[in-house]
């Protein structure tokens, strides 16, 4: 005996078949796009290692400044907030921040452009956090 299909049910079957082709064309597509980036100044890299994530955050009261260094001419520091910036609403959050360590000597009005990434290393799972801006 036969079964006989209904016209609902070949529908469902071969919309099916057509969703799992597209499934397949789309895990087969791979788009490879290559960035070109030209710089004037060669990079600058400075690392500051923290021991202890939790001792740190437990002896800080607000945040964390790193020692100066130079990078393109100026000098620089990263300032770390363990337990997040409060007065920019990072409050349950860790916030690092690059900043210029003296800007005393510039006019009204200076603004300096910079094109940095900050890697924090999570040892807990063995990987990095990348923050660009």
């Amino acid at each position: 005996m036969k079964h006989k299909k209904s016209k609902k049910q070949g529908l469902g079957v071969m919309k099916k078949e057509v969703m799992e082709e597209e499934k397949e064309a789309m895990e087969k597509k791979v788009t490879v796009d290559t960035v070109r980036e030209e710089r004037h100044v060669a990079p600058a890299h400075y690392s500051m290692k923290i021991d202890s994530f939790s001792v740190l955050s437990e002896m800080v009261d607000n945040s964390y400044e790193s020692r100066e260094f130079e990078a393109s001419g100026y000098n620089w520091k990263l300032v770390l907030y363990p337990n997040g910036d409060k007065s920019r609403n990072g409050d349950g959050y860790i916030s690092l921040y690059l900043v210029m360590a003296d800007t005393s000597g510039f006019s009204p009005g200076w603004e300096i452009n910079a094109i940095f990434k900050l890697f924090v290393h999570d040892q807990l799972q063995d990987k990095y956090l990348t923050i660009g801006d």
